[in-house]
């Protein structure tokens, strides 16, 4: 306490009562900084338990490409080896067949990679087909920010009728 201009000393631990005071604000800010921090890295780990997904196994950079009349290709990658496959069909809430990595083997749903292409085949032509990506067991709405969207397939491709002429992409 000041007491006419100087300053007290506390009797319990023999500081001024003005570092005392700044020892206590010190404290206390260090402390909630401390929770904040705390609720932070809880916040996160929450948020990759909703979304079950860990930053690592997240699909990014998806493609879909080789579209023809009866097949197209998705591919994605994840910064980690991770199992994944494609669930499809021709309606979005009938996603009834599944598609593995073009390079497994052996059992498919284990197969575990980095680079992921899946062609989905056999497919009607002049059809959209919707899809879903799984990766590490989770379900995929979306990967960089973007829903996936459906695909259309081909009326005709020179690789089903040769008459149509052309070469391979």
């Amino acid at each position: 306490m000041l007491i006419q201009g100087r300053i007290e000393k506390s009797t319990t631990t023999g500081l001024p009562q003005i570092q005392k005071r700044t020892v206590e604000k010190f404290l206390f800010l260090t402390s909630v900084g401390l929770v904040g921090f705390l609720l932070v890295i809880v916040l996160l780990q929450l948020f990759g338990s909703i979304t079950g997904f860990g930053a690592t196994t997240r699909p990014h950079s998806l493609v879909v490409q080789s579209v023809t009349d009866v097949s197209f290709t998705v591919t994605w990658q994840t910064k980690t080896k991770s199992s994944g496959y494609v669930l499809y069909g021709d309606r979005p809430d009938q996603l009834t067949k599944k598609a593995f990595d073009n390079q497994a083997s052996g059992n498919m749903s284990t197969f575990l990679a980095n680079d992921h292409r899946v062609t989905l085949t056999n497919l009607d032509p002049n059809t959209y087909y919707y899809y879903q990506i799984v990766s590490d067991g989770k379900d995929v709405d979306s990967v960089d920010s973007s829903l996936l969207k459906p695909v259309k397939t081909a009326l005709e491709s020179y690789l089903t009728n040769p008459s149509l002429g052309g070469n391979p992409p």
